[in-house]
């Protein structure tokens, strides 16, 4: 529940941060390319949610899960394989998103400025 009460801030964000983004990008480039910005976006939030079930299907074969395997009586391997697996997983996943937010390092001031460049550069012309 807390974490699905935290997923919708990330969304939100993450479009915000790309229209902000898209800005900068036209003012170093002069050319307006949200399309291909957001589409790269679309591409990896569809990478990461194939990430799961494929991670999740190296650890059940890691792990030796049979489909003969009763609840309750796992080995010792499988539950240690599961378990170092999962927290291991979650940890990597967690340091590579926190790594990635870092270098957005965008303030409101910088952008301000962006938008007032090109409102210039769009009067200019």
């Amino acid at each position: 529940v807390i974490a699905h009460l935290f997923s919708a801030a990330p969304s939100i964000m993450t479009g915000s941060m790309l229209g902000d983004i898209t800005d900068l990008d036209e003012l170093e480039t002069g050319k307006r390319r949200e399309g291909i910005l957001f589409g790269a976006e679309s591409l990896a939030y569809k990478m990461v949610n194939g990430l799961g079930p494929f991670i999740a299907g190296l650890l059940i074969e890691l792990a030796n899960i049979t489909p003969e395997m009763q609840p309750g009586e796992a080995p010792q391997h499988t539950i240690m394989v599961l378990g170092l697996g999962q927290g291991a997983t979650s940890a990597a996943l967690l340091l590579a998103a926190i790594l990635l937010i870092a270098r957005y390092n965008l303030t409101r001031e910088q952008h301000e400025a962006t938008l007032r460049a090109l409102a210039e550069r769009r009067h200019s012309t």
